[in-house]
C-alpha cells in the first residue's frame, strides 16, 4: 500500500558560510621581506570576502564552517615566480590585504582557508611554481647565482579531496592584471562542500521511529578549488539583487563515483538544534506526536559538491535521493527539481510525515540569509513505500 509522505524542499541556496578556524594550528606568518623600493613593484590591494557572509538570522557559525586564517598565494603567469605566499589572519566576513607585486604582468592569485594540509610543500616566495615542467635547479644569472628553482608538484588548482576535513576548506582562484600603478580587487572565497539540513515533522498522531536514513547519488570526490566556468556570474548571482538561478556549468573530478551515504544520527538526539525528538541510537530517532513538539532536526550533513546525471542520451537534470525506514517499512524519494549541487549550496529538506498532507512549499536560502527565488519552479517530491 502506498504511504503518502510529503517531502518539502524549503530552500536551496548558494554560499555564505561563516566564521573562522584554522585547519591546523598554523601560526600567522610574517612576510619574509618588505616591498622593493626600486620602482619595479606596485601594491595589489585585495578585499577577500565570503559572499553574503552576514547571517540575517543572527545564528552562530557552525564549527565546521569557521575560518580565521587565509593563505594568499600570488604567482606571475609569465615567469611562474611565486611573489607572495603567506598565511594571514582573516576577520569574518571580509578582510583587506596589501601585497607588493611586480608591475606590468598578470597574476594567478590563490585563496585557501582550512587547507594547510595541501599547502605545506608549495614553493616559497622567489621560487618557481609551474606544475607542467620537470624539476630544475633554476636559472643561473650572469653573476653565477641561481635566481630561482622550479619545484615539481601536482597542480594546486586540480587538487582533489577524498575525505572532507573536519574544518571545511574555503578556496578560490583569480586572475588579476597588474599594470604600472597600484591596483585593487575584490575576491570571493567559496566553501568546498554542500550542506544538507533535514527536519522531520510528524503529523500522524502517533510517535514514529525513523531509522536507516540515507542520501544517495552523492560524489565521493571533489576539487579543492572551484571548477566553475562562470565564476564571476556565480558570484553576482549570490551577492547581487537580481533574479537567482541554478548553476550547472561546473566540473567534478573524472574519477568521481556517486554513492549512497548514511546520514549520522547522534545517540543523544540533537538537543539545541531541535527541542523535539529523541535519538534512540546512531541510526534511528523518535519523532514525537505531541502537537508543538513533533519535529526532529538532524544535525547538518556535509558532503562533496556533486553532479549526478543518469547515463542516458536524453538525461539532462541532476538526480538525488533519500531513503529511510519507519518501523519495518522502507521509503525512498527523489528530491525532484534539485538541479544543482554546486559547492557552497545549502539544501534545507523538510520531510513531513502526514497521511492527509498535500501542502508543498519552496524557497531558496543563501547560507544564513533567506531570499526569494520566485522565478524558479516549485520543487516537488513524494515518498513511496518500497515494495518487497
Amino acid at each position: 500500500m502506498k504511504k503518502i509522505v510529503r517531502i518539502l524542499i524549503l530552500c536551496l541556496g548558494c554560499i555564505i558560510a561563516c566564521g573562522l578556524l584554522p585547519a591546523c594550528s598554523s601560526a600567522i606568518e610574517e612576510p619574509e621581506s618588505g616591498g622593493r623600493s626600486d620602482g619595479s613593484t606596485v601594491t595589489l590591494t585585495i578585499q577577500a570576502a565570503v559572499p553574503d557572509g552576514t547571517r540575517a538570522d543572527g545564528s552562530e557559525v557552525p564549527d565546521r564552517e569557521k575560518i580565521d586564517q587565509l593563505r594568499i598565494i600570488v604567482v606571475d603567469q609569465t615567469t611562474h615566480k611565486v611573489e607572495h605566499n603567506l598565511l594571514h589572519g582573516f576577520s569574518y566576513p571580509e578582510d583587506e590585504y596589501n601585497i607588493e607585486v611586480e608591475k606590468n604582468s598578470t597574476k594567478d592569485v590563490y585563496f585557501l582557508a582550512n587547507a594547510e594540509i595541501w599547502c605545506s610543500d608549495f614553493p616559497k616566495v622567489g621560487e618557481i611554481y609551474n606544475p607542467d615542467e620537470d624539476e630544475s635547479e633554476g636559472n643561473e644569472g650572469d653573476d653565477g647565482i641561481i635566481e630561482a628553482r622550479t619545484t615539481t608538484m601536482p597542480s594546486l588548482f586540480n587538487q582533489e579531496i577524498t575525505d572532507l576535513p573536519e574544518n571545511l576548506p574555503y578556496t578560490s582562484k583569480y586572475e588579476i592584471k597588474v599594470a604600472d600603478k597600484n591596483v585593487a580587487a575584490t575576491c570571493y572565497i567559496a566553501i568546498a562542500a554542500v550542506k544538507f539540513s533535514f527536519t522531520f515533522t510528524n503529523g500522524t498522531g502517533n510517535d514514529i521511529v525513523v531509522s536507516d536514513f540515507k542520501i544517495s547519488s552523492i560524489a565521493d570526490h571533489s576539487y579543492l578549488f572551484p571548477h566553475n566556468k562562470d565564476w564571476d556570474e556565480w558570484v553576482e548571482n549570490v551577492t547581487g539583487d537580481g533574479a537567482k538561478e541554478y548553476f550547472t556549468n561546473y566540473e567534478i573530478p573524472s574519477i568521481t563515483e556517486h554513492k549512497e551515504y548514511i546520514v549520522p544520527i547522534p545517540s543523544s538526539g540533537n538537543e539545541g538544534e531541535s527541542e523535539a525528538g529523541t535519538g534512540t541510537s546512531t541510526s534511528s530517532f523518535t519523532v514525537l506526536a505531541e502537537e508543538g513538539n513533533n519535529t526532529y532536526t538532524i544535525p547538518d550533513f556535509y558532503c562533496h559538491e556533486s553532479k549526478h546525471i543518469l547515463p542516458f542520451p536524453d538525461a539532462k537534470d541532476q538526480q538525488y535521493f533519500i531513503q529511510f525506514k519507519i518501523g519495518e517499512e522502507e521509503y525512498v524519494a527523489e528530491i525532484q527539481g534539485l538541479k544543482s549541487l554546486i559547492r557552497s549550496t545549502h539544501v534545507i529538506v523538510n520531510i513531513k510525515i502526514n497521511k492527509l498532507s498535500e501542502d508543498e512549499t519552496h524557497d531558496i536560502v543563501v547560507w544564513g540569509k533567506i531570499i526569494g527565488w520566485k522565478d524558479l519552479e516549485p520543487v516537488e517530491g513524494g515518498l513511496e513505500e518500497v515494495e518487497p
